[in-house]
């Protein structure tokens, strides 16, 4: 079996939820440290890259769908060269490089890189980016939606939320109920209530009001 290698590493400054890098989209990011690697090994041909895997939790916002190929894109690496974005929560930047490293060694590939990003800036932590802020200075006050509405967390960040007039029209896991978990009313939104395991999604069970995991 053929040993993997870290050829090369780098990486970004590191951020604070509204810090300096808030304003910076995660793909760009994302391909900052790319392009600093092309440019620190000029032999590379950037077309022996086989793929570009990125680990990224909470997909949300300006980092959803494949950012891996948007930030290959954006670091000037050829079209050619793709990219898929790994999600396994907490593990998905170490199992981007698993996955490139177990690549390598099965001889399905000869130069992989393999990279993750979470971006603090914009994303509160177990939420995606500020698309769910909507309390921010500067959103328009529509932001939420004709059927959606701005609700204040205790984290101090603000959420957009369904209205809702029957628990049926809400996704598993989530309640019809005003913030007070009182019987339905006009201003009822879906929030993550629930009474029951099977108001939960599969995995999941009824603690204290509230879907968690399986234990």
């Amino acid at each position: 079996m053929t040993d993997a290698f870290i050829c090369d590493a780098i990486r970004t400054p590191i951020g604070r939820y509204g810090g300096a890098l808030s304003k910076v989209r995660p793909d760009d990011l994302a391909a900052l440290p790319i392009k600093a690697l092309m440019e620190r090994n000029p032999d590379l041909d950037p077309s022996a890259i086989e793929d570009i895997t990125l680990g990224c939790a909470n997909q949300a916002g300006e980092d959803n769908r494949n950012v891996a190929r948007m930030a290959a894109l954006l670091a000037g690496l050829p079209t050619e060269v793709p990219g898929g974005t790994v999600n396994r929560l907490c593990g998905s930047g170490l199992d981007a490089v698993s996955q490139a490293a177990r690549a390598i060694r099965c001889g399905d590939a000869d130069l992989l890189c393999a990279l993750t990003e979470q971006p603090p800036g914009t994303c509160p932590v177990g939420f995606g980016c500020t698309v769910f802020d909507c309390a921010v200075p500067g959103m328009p006050d529509d932001v939420c939606g004709a059927d959606g509405e701005c609700i204040p967390t205790e984290e101090g960040f603000s959420l957009c939320v369904a209205k809702c007039s029957a628990a049926e029209t809400c996704l598993p896991g989530a309640a019809c109920a005003d913030l007070d978990g009182d019987p339905l009313t006009l201003d009822a939104v879906c929030w993550p209530f629930c009474a029951a395991d099977t108001e939960c999604r599969p995995g999941e069970i009824c603690d204290s009001g509230e879907c968690t995991p399986m234990p």
